[in-house]
């Protein structure tokens, strides 16, 4: 049987010690993803998301509520929450009512979630799923999900994702709505570019991750100080939370 939960090894770590992959591949199609230039690329970086294997439309719920249950002390105790997802996005149309039903599970179980997406287009359904249960859901979603969004400013590199801008709007959205946002400035493409993201962004998003691109980049450590110095000016004005992952630091130093 496919293992839904697991704990991230590498640069994912730095994003939450626990994470729930229910699918592999992923039809935003970012020339930069990872997946799409590793050498496990035929599965995990393929263009159509699948179920991964052994498990399908009628055992997947079962086994992720199986699976939180005989983990979910442990998830507790490390205090980060439970991440959706690494290997897709929960919030594709293929893959957003088997990531919202557990979403949902999961913060009813008292775990709190933290979503990581490109897409912007989830909003009614994820409210009409909610209320489809219980009036409390959604004052309980508002406390314990956490929504973020990748931001790098670069439409062009991410085919099948929602525009940024899309994404910025309906971060302010569920900012307005009293639901906790943050944003994923991973991988800087260009540093003004993913400046000018958080610049948009800052009022309504609670929490940055920033972490470098992979591989050759078209700049410099110098240029990379200098973006850090701008944002931490404007985490003065907004106050936000940041983090800045090891890429950052490994490539500065």
């Amino acid at each position: 049987m496919a293992k839904i939960i697991y704990q991230p090894k590498g640069k994912a770590k730095e994003y939450s010690p626990w994470a729930a992959n229910f699918y592999n591949g992923c039809s935003n199609k970012c020339d930069y993803c990872y997946n799409r230039h590793c050498q496990a690329k035929g599965l995990l970086g393929k263009d159509e998301p699948t179920l991964k294997k052994g498990l399908d439309m009628f055992n997947v719920i079962d086994t992720f509520k199986k699976e939180l249950t005989k983990y979910r002390e442990q998830i507790l105790a490390d205090g980060k929450g439970l991440f959706f997802n690494f290997v897709s996005d929960p919030m594709l149309e293929e893959t957003r009512v088997v990531n919202i039903t557990c979403i949902l599970y999961t913060i009813q179980a008292g775990v709190p979630a933290v979503v990581l997406t490109k897409c912007a287009d989830w909003y009614e359904e994820f409210v009409d799923m909610f209320r489809a249960d219980e009036n409390k859901n959604i004052p309980l979603a508002k406390q314990m999900i956490k929504f973020g969004f990748t931001l790098t400013g670069f439409d062009d590199m991410e085919h099948g994702a929602s525009t940024n801008n899309d994404r910025i709007t309906l971060m302010k959205k569920l900012n307005y709505e009293g639901y906790k946002t943050w944003a994923s400035i991973e991988p800087i493409i260009d540093c003004n570019r993913s400046l000018m993201m958080m610049c948009k962004s800052a009022p309504f998003c609670d929490e940055y991750k920033i972490g470098v691109l992979s591989g050759k980049k078209n700049y410099t450590p110098e240029q990379v100080k200098e973006l850090i110095r701008k944002v931490n000016r404007l985490r003065d004005i907004y106050g936000f939370d940041l983090t800045l992952k090891d890429s950052v630091f490994n490539f500065i130093k």
